[in-house]
C-alpha cells in the first residue's frame, strides 16, 4: 500500500479521480492522499460473505469448504489462489464498471484478479511491484513452503486447476494455477507496463528460465526507486484486522508522530546518534503463521521456531541493552515502531531515551536523519533507508526480508541476523542467543563508516530515479493509450 500513496496524491493533486480497493485498516491513509477508500468487504461480498472480514477468517472458512483443514494455512492459502480470483473477478467486473475507471493500478504479486478484470473489460492496466525485481520471486515463494513436497502438493491440487479451467472457458482467459515457472507473474502481460521500485543494479536477478518466462510473453519492467510521500503523510501501517477494545496505547509520554520527528531534528542538531527500530507489519499483526502469536508449520505440520512477539522483543531488547540509558538526555535517541498491538513490549523495561509509538512516520524520521536503522528488511523500508542514506541492520522475518538481507550485506550498506530456526523446546535459548547477536551488531553497524558511505551512495543513485513523477507518467499514458501493448523496456 505504502508505494501507492505518494502516487495516487500525485494523481489527485493533477485533477484526476483516484478510487482504492483495499482494507479498511488502511482508510486513513488512503484517504489521506484525497483518493476514496471502498472496503474490500463492501466490494468482494462473493469472497466474504458468510467467510468472515479478515482474510485469515476468509481463508479459514475456504479451508473448511475445501477440505484443506489439515494444511498449513500458506499451504491452503497458495492452493485457494484460483478459487479465490474466481469470486472476486465476477464482484470487481462490476465494481470497475461502476466506476467507469480509466486505468487500473494493481499489486503485483498479490491482486492477480485485478489484472485479470481489466483484460476481460479491456481496460488498460499498470502493475506495481514493492519487491526487489521479479528475479527475488522464486526465493521470496520458497521462504514459504517448509519442503519441496509441499510446493509439489500446491502445484498438483486438482481443484485449483479446474478452477482455472473455468475461468478460461467463461472469459476467454490464460489463468494458470500456480503455474511454471515458479515466481513467473503471468498475469503481468496483460499490463502495459510493471512498476518496479528498486534500482536496476538493486535487482536480483533473474535465472535463465525466468528470463526467458518473461520474454516470451513480453513482460514490461519498469526501475523507478522508491515511490516516497511527502513530509507529514499518514503511512498506512500495521496487518492487524481483528479489532481489539482499546487503542493501541503510546509509551511515548504523550508525543505525537509530528513531535517524534521533531526530536529526531532535535537530536541531530545536537550532534546525538539516533537509532530507529521497526519490525515491520507481517510479524507485529495478526496472520495465524507469520503475525504476533505465529510460528512456522514445518513438513510434519508441527508449529515451530519463534512467534513475531519473541522475535520482536528480542530485537527491541537488543536495542535497549545496546544503547539505552537512564537519561533522556543522554545517549543517543532510540525511536521504536512497535506495531498495533495492545501489550507489545510486555515484560521489557523501556529506557529514558527510547521514544516508542504505535506507529512511526518512517520516511520522516529517516530523512530527519537516522544513523542506523533496525529493520526487518521488507522492500519499502529496505528502499527507504538508502534513499536516505541510512545503515541498516537487517533481521528478516519472511519472504523478500531475507533476500533483503543479504543484498544489505553484499552491497556494503550494513549487517543482518538471521532468523533462528530452534528445534522444538529450544525457543528460549534461541531467543536469547537472538538478543544477544543483535545487540552486537548493532553496535558494529554503529562503529563502522563505511556503511554509512555506502548508504551515502545509493541516496545520491536514488535521486536520480525516476521515482512518482515517472510512475505518474507511465499511468497516465497507460489510460490515454487504451492499451496494454506499449513497450516499456525489457525483462
Amino acid at each position: 500500500v505504502n508505494p501507492s500513496l505518494a502516487v495516487a496524491r500525485a494523481l489527485v493533486n493533477l485533477g484526476h479521480e483516484v478510487h482504492y480497493l483495499c482494507c479498511e485498516q488502511f482508510r486513513q491513509a488512503i484517504e489521506g492522499t484525497g483518493a476514496m477508500l471502498h472496503a474490500d468487504i463492501d466490494v468482494l461480498t462473493s469472497l466474504h460473505g458468510g467467510r468472515g472480514k479478515s482474510l485469515p477468517e476468509v481463508i479459514t472458512a475456504l479451508r473448511k469448504e475445501h477440505g484443506l483443514e489439515q494444511d498449513s494455512f500458506v499451504e491452503a492459502f497458495f492452493k485457494l489462489g484460483c478459487i479465490q480470483n474466481e469470486l472476486k473477478i465476477p464482484d470487481l467486473l462490476g465494481f470497475f464498471q461502476k466506476l467507469q475507471a480509466s486505468a487500473v493500478v494493481y499489486c503485483a504479486s498479490n491482486s492477480s484478479e485485478a489484472s485479470w478484470a481489466a483484460k476481460i473489460l479491456d481496460l488498460p492496466s499498470v502493475a506495481l511491484l514493492s519487491l526487489p525485481g521479479p528475479g527475488s520471486l522464486p526465493g521470496t515463494l520458497e521462504q514459504f513452503f517448509s519442503s519441496p513436497e509441499q510446493l509439489a502438493n500446491v502445484r498438483s491440487w486438482e481443484p485449483g486447476h479446474a478452477t482455472a479451467d473455468r475461468l478460461n472457458a467463461k472469459y476467454g482467459l490464460q489463468v494458470c494455477h500456480f503455474g511454471q515457472p515458479l515466481g513467473g507473474l503471468g498475469w503481468l502481460a496483460n499490463s502495459y507496463a510493471t512498476l518496479v521500485t528498486t534500482l536496476e543494479e538493486l535487482q536480483d536477478p533473474m535465472s535463465d528460465e525466468l528470463s526467458a518466462f518473461y520474454k516470451s510473453k513480453e513482460i514490461n519492467f519498469c526501475c523507478l526507486g522508491p515511490l516516497l510521500d511527502q513530509c507529514g503523510s499518514i503511512r498506512a501501517a500495521g496487518h492487524k484486522t481483528i479489532a481489539e477494545p482499546e487503542a493501541v496505547p503510546s509509551l511515548a509520554k504523550g508525543l505525537t508522530p509530528d513531535d517524534v520527528v521533531q526530536r529526531v531534528h532535535d537530536a541531530q542538531r545536537l550532534g546525538r546518534k539516533v537509532v530507529y527500530v521497526s519490525m515491520g507489519t507481517e510479524i507485529t499483526g495478526d496472520n495465524p503463521e507469520n503475525g504476533w502469536e505465529g510460528r512456522k508449520v514445518n513438513a510434519d505440520k508441527q508449529a515451530c521456531g519463534l512467534t513475531g512477539r519473541e522475535l520482536c522483543r528480542a530485537a527491541w531488547g537488543a536495542a535497549f541493552r545496546a544503547f539505552g540509558v537512564q537519561s533522556a538526555d543522554e545517549g543517543p535517541l532510540l525511536v521504536m515502531s512497535l506495531g498495533p498491538q495492545s501489550d507489545a513490549l510486555g515484560p521489557l523495561a523501556v529506557p529514558e531515551n527510547a521514544l516508542c509509538l504505535p506507529i512511526i512516520p518512517q520516511v520522516d524520521v529517516l530523512q530527519a536523519g537516522v544513523d542506523i536503522f533496525l529493520t526487518h528488511g521488507g522492500q519499502n523500508s529496505f528502499m527507504e533507508s538508502l534513499a536516505a542514506g541510512t545503515p541498516v541492520l537487517v533481521c528478516p522475518g519472511l519472504g523478500d526480508q531475507f533476500l533483503n538481507a543479504d543484498k544489505a550485506v553484499q552491497v556494503g550498506v550494513g549487517l543482518k541476523v538471521d532468523r533462528p530456526e530452534p528445534a522444538i523446546g529450544e525457543e528460549a535459548a534461541a531467543a536469547r542467543e537472538y538478543e544477544a547477536e543483535i545487540c552486537g551488531k548493532l553496535q558494529e553497524v554503529m562503529r563502522n563508516q563505511g556503511f554509512k558511505a555506502k548508504a551515502a551512495y545509493f541516496k545520491q543513485k536514488f535521486q536520480a530515479a525516476g521515482g512518482v513523477p515517472q510512475a505518474v507518467s507511465l499511468i497516465l499514458k497507460a489510460a490515454v493509450t487504451g492499451s496494454n501493448e506499449a513497450s516499456i523496456g525489457g525483462a
